[in-house]
C-alpha cells in the first residue's frame, strides 16, 4: 500500500511494518507501526494493520480498539469496519459483527467480502435463507469467488438439495483446483447418495492437497464405516486422531468399528475417549451396546440411560434399555421404555415385539395380540412375533389361529414352535 501526505517518516514505518508483515514477522510489524502511529495518530491504515497483528497474537482488546480507532479517524474506512466485524464474528458476538459488516457495505455496496461473511453468520446461525440471501450477493459481485460457492453449496446441503449443492462445489473446484475444503463437502455428498467410491475419490483429492486434513481423513472413513470395511475405517479414522488428538467424532466412529469387528475392549476405550472431550449421546449409546456383549448389564443400562439424559428422542436407547430391564424383571420401568420408543415414532418392530412380551406379564393378552399384530405387520417374517402370538392365541383358547401362528413361525424357522404343535395341534 503506498500512501501519500502523511509524514514521510510515519510513512517509512508504514511499510515497513507492512513487509514485515509479509514475512509473518509479528513483533518487528508491530513495532513499526507502534512508530508510524507515534509520529502520525491520524495513519489509520496503521491502526487496521496494527489490529490484524494483535488479533494473531492474541490480543483482541487491543485489536478492537485500533480498528475502533480508525473507524473515528475516518468513519467511511470500509477496511476497518470489516476487520472488526470479523474480530466480533470470532469472538461470538454475532449482532455485532453483522451490524459492523453491514456499515462496511453502507460505505462500499460492491464490498463482496462483507455480504460473504454475514452469509457465514447466517449459516451458523441455521438462517439458511438469509445466508443464501448474502452469499447470492457475493457471487453476483464476485462471479469467481470460490468461497462463496462452496458456503452456498453447504446451505443447498443442509437444504437436501444434493444436485445443487454439488453443482456449487463443482464450480468452487473449477475456480480453484486446490480447494481442499470443496472436494470434502462434494464427498460428503456423494457420500449421503451412496457414492462411497466417488466420495473417496474426493476425499482423496483434499488429502493430496492436505496430507494433514484431518476432516477428509474423518469423512472418508465413516464412508468406509458405511460400507462394512471396518479394518479401513479405522486406518482412516486413525490418521484424523494422529493429526487431531482431540477429534470427538474420529474416536466415537473408530469406537463403532472396533465394535463391529468384536474388538469390544478397545472400543470401549475410543467411546471413553469420546465422551472425555464431549459428552454425545450416540458415544454412551455405542458404550451400552459394547457393555451388552461384556455381560455387564448394569453399566449398559446406565450408559443408556445417559445417551436418553443428552437426547431424549433417541428411541433406541430407550428400546434398547427396555430390553434389559425385561430381562432383570423390572416389567413396569421396561414397559415405560417400550412405550416411550414407540411413542418417538422408532420404525423398528422389535419395540412392538417387546411391548407384546410385557404387556403379557401383566395380563393384557388383547394387547400384547396387538402389538404381535404391528410388529408383524412391519416384518412379515418376524419368527418370534409369530410364535409369541400364536402361544398366546392358545392360552386365550383361540386353537385355530393359534396353531396356523405357530406353524408360520416353524415355517421361518422357529424351532420353539414344534413342541406346542407337537402338543396342541397335531391332536385330532
Amino acid at each position: 500500500m503506498s500512501l501519500q501526505g502523511y509524514n514521510q517518516t510515519a510513512v517509512e514505518y508504514f511499510n515497513n511494518g507492512n513487509k514485515k508483515l509479509e514475512q509473518l514477522d509479528y513483533k518487528g510489524s508491530l513495532v513499526d507501526f507502534n512508530n508510524a502511529i507515534e509520529l502520525n495518530p491520524k495513519l489509520k491504515e496503521a491502526y487496521v494493520n496494527r489490529g490484524l497483528i494483535k488479533e494473531k497474537l492474541g490480543d483482541s482488546v487491543g485489536a478492537m480498539s485500533d480498528y475502533t480507532n480508525a473507524i473515528l479517524i475516518n468513519n467511511k474506512f470500509t477496511v476497518a469496519y470489516h476487520n472488526r466485524g470479523f474480530l466480533k464474528q470470532n469472538l461470538l458476538n454475532y449482532k455485532g459483527a453483522i451490524e459492523d459488516y453491514l456499515k462496511a457495505i453502507e460505505t462500499n455496496p460492491k464490498f463482496e467480502s462483507a455480504f460473504y461473511s454475514i452469509g457465514m453468520i447466517k449459516l451458523k446461525l441455521e438462517d439458511y435463507g438469509g445466508a443464501l440471501l448474502n452469499l447470492n450477493k457475493a457471487i453476483e459481485i464476485n462471479p469467481n469467488y470460490f468461497e462463496a460457492y462452496h458456503s452456498r453449496g453447504v446451505v443447498k446441503l443442509n437444504y437436501k438439495d444434493y444436485e445443487n449443492a454439488i453443482f456449487d462445489f463443482n464450480k468452487a473446484i473449477e475456480i480453484n483446483r486446490n480447494y481442499a475444503d470443496a472436494y470434502v463437502s462434494r464427498g460428503k455428498v456423494k457420500n449421503i447418495l451412496r457414492d462411497i467410491k466417488g466420495s473417496i475419490e474426493d476425499f482423496n483429492e483434499a488429502i493430496k492437497i492436505n496430507p494433514n486434513n484431518a476432516v477428509a481423513y474423518y469423512n472418508k472413513g465413516t464412508g468406509k464405516l458405511k460400507s462394512n470395511e471396518f479394518k479401513g475405517a479405522i486406518e482412516d479414522l486413525s490418521r484424523a486422531i494422529e493429526i487431531n488428538p482431540n477429534y470427538t467424532e474420529a474416536y466415537l466412529n473408530r469406537g463403532i468399528s472396533k465394535k463391529e469387528l468384536k474388538e469390544f475392549t478397545s472400543a470401549i476405550i475410543d467411546f471413553n475417549k469420546s465422551i472425555e472431550l464431549q459428552p454425545m449421546s450416540e458415544a454412551y449409546f455405542n458404550r451400552a451396546l459394547v457393555k451388552i456383549m461384556l455381560e455387564d448389564k448394569k453399566g449398559s443400562i446406565e450408559d443408556f440411560s445417559k445417551a436418553i439424559e443428552l437426547n431424549s428422542n433417541n428411541s433406541y436407547a430407550y428400546l434398547m434399555r427396555g430390553v434389559l430391564l425385561g430381562v432383570l424383571k423390572k416389567n413396569k420401568e421396561a414397559m415405560f421404555d417400550f412405550d416411550k420408543s414407540i411413542e418417538l415414532g422408532i420404525n423398528d418392530p422389535k419395540a412392538f415385539y417387546c411391548r407384546g412380551k410385557t404387556k403379557a406379564t401383566f395380563n393384557d393378552f388383547k394387547g400384547a395380540i396387538d402389538d404381535y399384530n404391528k410388529a408383524i405387520e412391519m416384518l412379515p417374517s418376524y419368527s418370534e412375533a409369530f410364535f409369541m402370538r400364536g402361544k398366546t392365541k392358545l392360552f386365550l383358547g383361540q386353537k385355530s389361529s393359534g396353531c396356523s401362528d405357530l406353524r408360520k413361525a416353524e415355517e421361518l424357522g422357529e424351532s420353539r414352535s414344534i413342541e406346542l404343535i407337537k402338543k396342541y395341534c397335531n391332536k385330532q
